[in-house]
């Protein structure tokens, strides 16, 4: 079940460009808040009450990833500031603002630890190690895919202790599906053959069909 929930959150990043984020918006479940969550061992999916909203600051630009810290602090990726923000949900205020490259299109932010690790949509894979000191270091990974294919998604398969990098446009391995790729953490190194194929002709994803992922 994790990890149908996983491929979920990488395959609904690659295929939309996050407005509901860009536009400082979000919505979210504080732990206290918690208690009547429950989650049937039947179901991929579970009912949340959706506690509250939260405006993100302006100056974030437009947000085009973000992943949980812990249950109370998130960080947000710019899209194109070369920078991401720590945002603590419950006092509403930035925490830190982590500046790791220059302007260029990032795409997506996962947390592993002490490191993050950021997408670039050009396939390249920026890790900041130790990113909440002044002493954080960042580093820069070449993969095989490029900005025809887009990347535009990564997040953290703890189970496997790997990332998952996914793309939103052409897939050179074929036109009818679209790839799931792991990235090793610590070699730094993406697999060629994608992890999982995303068959685009599967009734679910068939625009007729589209009330069923609702």
């Amino acid at each position: 079940m994790a990890k149908n929930l996983i491929l979920f959150l990488v395959i609904i990043s690659s295929w939309f460009s996050l407005d509901a984020i860009s536009s400082y918006k979000i919505s979210f479940l504080l732990p206290s808040e918690r208690k009547n969550d429950t989650i049937s061992p039947d179901s991929a999916f579970r009912e949340v009450k959706v506690a509250g909203y939260r405006n993100l600051p302006a100056d974030y630009g437009r947000v085009t990833g973000f992943d949980f810290l812990d249950p109370l602090r998130i960080a947000c990726l710019s899209n194109s500031t070369g920078s991401f923000y720590i945002y603590n949900l419950r006092s509403r205020k930035t925490e830190q603002k982590v500046v790791f490259a220059a302007a260029g299109d990032y795409q997506a932010i996962s947390v592993v630890g002490k490191n993050v690790f950021i997408a670039c949509a050009d396939g390249r894979i920026i890790e900041v190690s130790n990113f909440r000191s002044p002493r954080r270091t960042v580093k820069e990974y070449g993969t095989h895919l490029t900005l025809r294919q887009n990347v535009s998604g990564i997040c953290y398969d703890r189970i496997n202790k790997r990332l998952l990098v996914s793309i939103r446009d052409v897939d050179e391995s074929g036109n009818n599906f679209k790839g799931i790729y792991s990235f090793d953490p610590v070699t730094h190194v993406m697999a060629v053959a994608p992890v999982v194929k995303i068959n685009l002709g599967d009734s679910l994803i068939n625009p007729a069909n589209s009330r069923k992922l609702q």
